[in-house]
């Protein structure tokens, strides 16, 4: 039970598997819980299941029995194979003495055993190798039921005083427990094998460390949890102490424990009324050194040398935020691309989850179009295997609505975009050859020397029959020249026009003169 706050009343357990979740209310009904969905599986119990009445009434005039006690059990059907899957059932104990076992499956009351244990039942084990339900309570008598059909196989007195809570052993032939004094049972003698000192207030919750020699106790309003050897390794009429105690905050209602190393270590949980959840690791032997460090040290009593325990976690719970970082935890399925682990996992959910989930990857679809590559294999595969729900599921329609919005809109853009895709790959194309063509240019050979001329007009053609030009020099030796050339030419043309021996006297021009005129010429 979990008393001081809105959880007063409440009585709770997990299956064996751990897979389901067992909640039994005031209210006289027990529902049972899918662990890994959260989701209600079914609802047990109520005013029919019995004949009598015990407790307080409800709202509606009913009257329900209070509920005390609650164990998972299992059995297997008649004319089974052994690896057949074992029936579960959720035994209760009531105030009013009764045992009842629900079968999970059936979701229905399978036995209601009345007047069980003298003065209500306070505590149930269950016995899987014996195929029984241990139940005891404020008479201080232990009872085995058969898991079967709730008759009584034995019953035998184990204490003088009330026996609140019991733990059975993992080979079934202990059991552990007590109301403030803590003792240990043999089934088969039925008899008591050893006596520890206990709590001073009632035990509220005991739980044995598989594979190890310990168990662990809890009292109501205690702020530690007691460690016990068991069976102790010294047989003794006197009371065993405890090995040692691991200490709290505030008052443990819950305990749990774990082997980690078969012989070496262990770890023990508790969670305590403020809604904190510790864990210690415990070492014997030679490993104790190593609980030595940072954290808390449990002392050692008699016996307990050689065992350390330090406090590795301490986290707060039942406050709300622990409730689970579902958008975190989402986000990381969504980001699988496996196929083959996209198809499994959506087959496996239920189709009330589909439909949520399709809802999320819908939204995240419609506010970051980007991501559509990562959401639509997961969109696809919950359409594909839970297509009936979602036709006919009336909650599922706006989140299709939107779908088919997201796809009309991607499907209006596709054609505008490929005939841009088409219009780009053109001007690309058209690029790459503009820049090969100037790449081939810059690499094609020419000539290593250019002559480039300076003049504006090309020179004219030389004349081979042109006569040579003369300096000024030259030029006035040429006139002169013709001068006296001119000159003598004057005389020859005068003597022609003369002709021979014309003339008077000395002007005459005679042979002589013709030799000297020629001479001159010359």
């Amino acid at each position: 039970m979990l008393p001081g706050s809105a959880q007063a009343g409440l009585l709770c357990s997990f299956s064996p598997a751990g897979d389901q979740f067992a909640l039994a209310g005031p209210d006289g009904r027990v529902r049972v819980f899918d662990t890994g969905t959260g989701r209600l599986l079914v609802s047990l119990g109520g005013p029919a299941d019995s004949g009598k009445a015990n407790g307080g009434a409800l709202a509606n005039g009913h009257l329900v029995e209070a509920h005390t006690c609650l164990a998972w059990v299992s059995t297997k059907e008649k004319g089974k194979k052994k690896q057949a899957v074992g029936v579960r059932g959720v035994a209760v104990g009531t105030a009013a003495g009764d045992v009842k076992l629900y079968d999970v499956q059936l979701g229905q009351l399978k036995w209601l055993t009345v007047d069980a244990v003298q003065g209500g039942v306070k505590a149930l084990a269950f016995s899987a190798a014996q195929g029984l339900v241990l139940a005891t309570g404020a008479s201080g008598s232990i009872v085995s039921l058969s898991v079967d059909e709730g008759e009584v196989k034995q019953r035998f007195e184990a204490s003088k005083y009330a026996i609140t809570s019991i733990a059975l052993a993992p080979d079934s032939k202990q059991l552990f427990g007590g109301g403030s004094s803590m003792q240990l049972w043999d089934l088969a003698q039925q008899e008591r094998t050893a006596k520890y000192t206990g709590h001073p207030t009632e035990v509220r919750a005991v739980t044995f460390v598989p594979g190890q020699p310990h168990a662990v106790s809890a009292g109501s309003g205690e702020r530690h949890v007691a460690l016990w050897e068991v069976p102790p390794a010294k047989k003794s009429k006197k009371q065993h102490p405890a090995v040692t105690t691991l200490h709290l905050e505030a008052p443990a209602v819950q305990l749990d424990a774990a082997c980690v190393s078969e012989g070496e270590s262990f770890s023990v949980g508790a969670v305590s009324e403020s809604g904190e959840a510790y864990v210690w690791m415990c070492h014997r032997d030679s490993a104790a050194g190593a609980g030595e460090g940072d954290g808390e040290r449990g002392g050692t009593g008699g016996g307990g040398a050689g065992l350390a325990c330090q406090l590795v976690m301490r986290l707060r719970v039942g406050d709300g935020k622990g409730k689970g970082n579902d958008r975190s935890l989402l986000e990381r399925c969504l980001a699988t691309s496996n196929a083959a682990v996209i198809a499994n996992t959506v087959a496996r959910i239920v189709p009330f989850d589909a439909a949520l989930f399709l809802k999320a990857a819908v939204d995240r679809l419609v506010s970051k179009p980007n991501r559509a590559v990562q959401l639509v294999p997961w969109i696809r595969a919950v359409l594909h295997h839970h297509t009936a729900y979602l036709m006919s599921a009336p909650g599922v329609q706006p989140a299709l609505t939107s779908l088919f919005q997201a796809i009309d809109a991607r499907v209006k853009l596709h054609d505008p975009l490929l005939r841009l895709y088409g219009r780009l790959g053109l001007v690309l194309h058209h690029t790459r050859a503009d820049s090969g063509t100037q790449a081939a240019d810059q690499q094609r050979p020419g000539p290593e020397v250019v002559f480039e001329d300076d003049l504006d007009e090309e020179p004219a053609a030389e004349d081979p029959f042109a006569p040579a030009a003369v300096s000024e020099e030259e030029g006035d030796e040429g006139s002169s020249e013709e001068g006296s050339s001119e000159g003598d030419g004057d005389d020859f043309d005068a003597m022609l026009a003369d002709g021979p021996g014309g003339g008077d006297g000395d002007d005459s021009l005679g042979s002589e003169d013709l030799d000297d005129f020629l001479d001159d010429d010359d």
